[in-house]
């Protein structure tokens, strides 16, 4: 089954050449990676981004969101787009929802916060800007404070370490475990299986940056029809000139012809 890592600067010491090597050898399929927490840029980003799109490494990216509020966030997906924009993104967009590091449950009540209502917020911020995106959270987060039929018709990514998912049937990615290893690493991975063909379905849909690519091919395409078109208007003039200086030579003759005759002695005494 394929298999997805998520990456962030609590991975401090892996590199883009491991990662590459995982890659090439087969033993992921891609990366997702923290781009932001709440309102900040997540100091790793930008190397590991710029690394795996240099290398052809599908990647997506996702926010680690401490929004309590609609409001907070709808900061948060503007920092998140700046960060984002210029980036072509083969896995999904996902805002990730949890309370690691009770942060959000020193705060308040945890059933008091519009967890559901942020998320769906996310989503319906970054569809509209073409992303694909998704949802990351706990089984049993996606059971108590996401379970909203407002979110059923976003995509999925599933946290249960110990079996499959419980509580969401329907789901692209399922994090099987926080503890994965790979050859060259010591540290312990965060790894999802993957249920669903991302990078093709984000690139023949034109998301996450895709859809400008396409455009830019299509101009190319215009412009080879373009030259189809004026090749064969260039063809039809010549032949049309071909055949316009054959009529002016029939002209010159027969001018020529008329010319002889009205020099003709004979002609000009019987006028």
């Amino acid at each position: 089954m394929s298999v997805v890592i998520d990456i962030s600067k609590h991975q401090s010491t892996l590199t883009v050449e491991q990662i590459k090597e995982w890659y090439d050898s087969k033993l992921i399929n891609g990366v997702i990676v923290r781009a932001t927490w709440g309102t900040n840029e997540d100091i790793k980003f930008k190397y590991f981004a710029d690394g795996l799109t240099e290398n052809g490494i599908p990647f997506g990216a996702y926010c680690y969101s401490y929004a309590l509020s609609t409001k907070s966030g709808l900061k948060e997906c503007a920092k998140l787009q700046e960060v984002i924009k210029d980036y072509t993104l083969d896995y999904p967009l996902y805002i990730d929802m949890e309370d690691a590091d009770h942060w959000k449950s020193k705060r308040g009540s945890l059933s008091s916060f519009p967890f559901a209502e942020i998320c769906e917020q996310f989503c319906d911020y970054f569809e509209n800007l073409r992303y694909y995106t998704g949802i990351y959270a706990s089984d049993y987060w996606f059971n108590t404070y996401l379970k909203s039929p407002e979110l059923d018709k976003f995509d999925k990514w599933v946290a249960n370490w110990s079996t499959s998912p419980r509580y969401v049937s329907k789901y692209g990615l399922h994090q099987f475990t926080s503890s994965y290893k790979l050859d060259g690493y010591s540290g312990n991975l965060d790894a999802s299986y993957q249920k669903y063909d991302y990078p093709t379905i984000i690139k023949k849909n034109g998301l996450n940056g895709y859809g400008e690519k396409e455009e830019e091919q299509e101009e190319v395409t215009d412009y080879e029809d373009l030259y189809i078109k004026t090749k064969a208007e260039l063809e039809s003039t010549q032949k049309d000139l071909a055949n316009a200086e054959k009529g002016i030579g029939e002209f010159k003759e027969t001018l020529e012809q008329i010319e002889e005759i009205l020099n003709n002695s004979n002609y000009s005494n019987n006028k």
